[in-house]
């Protein structure tokens, strides 16, 4: 229900400030943008942007909270009100506030001329209801303990929380617990996993007896490949791939840590070049088996695991030197059904992230180095797609573009500026690079650089960071974003951090 309240007025100016707008952002954007719904019009020539229309007349469907967050620009009216609240705007009529959730779900919208009032009755559609099961995927058990089979999902800490464990499809395991449509998986007496139901398969009840843990040994293997990696080969008992977690450590080496998993690793071949410096075992507490690589420190910067029948390769990725040896996977945010974050002005976060990853990948170019775009027009992508991209090239980078929102009750007038993410101490140094240069040539505001297990930052095969450019939520900032001087120097910034990253490790 969309209901106004005042005289008719001319609305040719707003549908001036979408062809201004779409001058702006370049004759880029795919078909299918209005799977979102366009900015909706107000009388007095300007635009509400969020909430966003899911059609011609009705609002999202959002879920209650306390707050919701409004953003959009005026036309002629002097002033905004919306719950009752006069709204924060810039000079050129951009707004954006948190108002207080309406309680019949209908957001009540006041533009005040010096003349006239107009009142705006918008009506937000009820949540939709959960998508149904995939009908072609084995129903999750009903009774536990149950043996079950691993799409190849992350798994987390807890229901809802970090990623924590990145499984092969097939893997098999015990699940011993359900709480909030989530499943336990026990790792040890101590530790323990969880999916979400709707990921795993049911293979039939769990054994009386726990399973014997597996066999790792007795021997390892190592090659060189030709584009300089190294391969190490694992002898494992089992007819499905083991789970482990890994970790980090100071000397830049890696430690896997294996539940149910006990060694009889009796020999290992070192690499003849010394960039494997050592590698040993130790058996843990609760029939955990940890396995450390000691690593020349900058010799290589990520690695990858397989799994091949009766055998687990480990394989680490020789690093690059220079931008011309360098191949680059920039991954623009969201895109498709998923808009991200919407600006005042009624510009898309996916559409601005796909801008700024284009003119990166030819600043890029120019210096050498060979750059892949995860999308290159408005399509949908999950993350574990965009990862994989950037596992099967071999990437030497990944860099995830995006732009700041806020969250429920934040105030967007205290957004802005920009943010560095990164999770693996392979990325530690190539994001701190990037965060300085970042900071010395930019005139945004340093939001930090950040430790956080986000999946795109928890990629293991490369230097995987994760980028909020700028602010969208903010409407000063939100015009900064929007200028291509600004991008500019973004873009100088970005390749120096890059060019600063691949020297140290000369």
């Amino acid at each position: 229900m969309i209901e106004m309240e005042g005289k008719t007025m001319d609305r040719s100016r707003p549908a001036r400030r979408l062809l201004l707008l779409g001058l702006v952002l370049g004759a880029f954007l795919a078909p299918g943008r209005g799977a979102t719904g366009a900015p909706l019009p107000l009388p007095d020539g300007g635009l509400l942007c969020h909430p966003r229309p899911a059609g011609a007349d009705s609002l999202p469907r959002l879920a209650a909270g306390k707050w919701l967050y409004v953003n959009g620009h005026l036309g002629r009216a002097e002033t905004i009100l919306a719950e009752g609240r006069p709204l924060r705007r810039t000079a050129d009529g951009r707004f954006a506030a948190q108002v207080p959730w309406p309680a019949d779900r209908v957001l009540r919208l006041n533009l005040e001329h010096p003349d006239s009032v107009w009142t705006f009755h918008l009506r937000l559609a009820e949540p939709a209801a959960d998508a149904p099961p995939d009908s072609q995927k084995t129903a999750a058990p009903r009774e536990l303990p149950a043996r079950v089979r691993l799409d190849g999902s992350p798994l987390s800490t807890a229901p809802g929380a970090s990623y924590w464990i990145f499984p092969q499809a097939g893997t098999e395991w015990i699940a011993d617990q359900r709480r909030d449509g989530w499943l336990r998986l026990p790792m040890s007496s101590t530790l323990a996993a969880w999916v979400p139901e709707r990921r795993v398969a049911h293979l039939g009840p769990a054994p009386p007896e726990p399973p014997e843990p597996r066999w790792l040994g007795p021997a390892v293997q190592t090659r060189r490949l030709e584009q300089g990696d190294l391969e190490l080969s694992l002898a494992v008992s089992g007819d499905s791939p083991p789970l482990w977690r890994e970790e980090g450590t100071a000397s830049g080496g890696w430690r896997f840590i294996f539940p149910r998993m006990r060694g009889r690793l009796d020999w290992v071949q070192l690499d003849e070049a010394g960039d494997l410096r050592q590698l040993d075992w130790e058996p843990l507490a609760g029939d955990e088996l940890s396995l450390r690589a000691d690593l020349a420190p900058g010799a290589f910067q990520g690695h990858s695991l397989r799994w091949e029948p009766g055998r687990l390769i480990i394989t680490f990725q020789r690093r690059a030197s220079s931008l011309k040896e360098a191949l680059i996977v920039l991954d623009p945010g969201h895109g498709g059904g998923e808009s991200g974050a919407i600006g005042a002005s009624g510009v898309m976060e996916k559409d601005l992230a796909l801008l700024l990853a284009r003119e990166l990948k030819t600043e890029l170019e120019r210096a050498g180095a060979e750059v892949r775009l995860t999308r290159d027009g408005d399509s949908t992508l999950s993350l574990g797609d965009r990862v994989a991209q950037a596992r099967e090239l071999r990437a030497d980078l990944l860099l995830s573009l995006h732009y700041n929102s806020v969250g429920e009750g934040e105030d967007p007038w205290k957004s802005d500026g920009f943010m560095v993410f990164s999770w693996s101490p392979w990325s530690a140094e190539a994001a701190q690079l990037l965060h300085e240069q970042l900071k010395r040539r930019l005139p945004l505001r340093d939001r930090g650089l950040h430790w956080r297990s986000l999946g795109v930052c928890r990629h293991h095969g490369c230097p995987a960071i994760l980028l909020e450019a700028g602010s969208l939520a903010h409407p000063g900032e939100e015009e900064w974003m929007l200028d291509p001087h600004v991008r500019r120097k973004q873009v100088k910034a970005i390749r120096r951090g890059i060019e600063a990253w691949l020297r140290e490790g000369r």
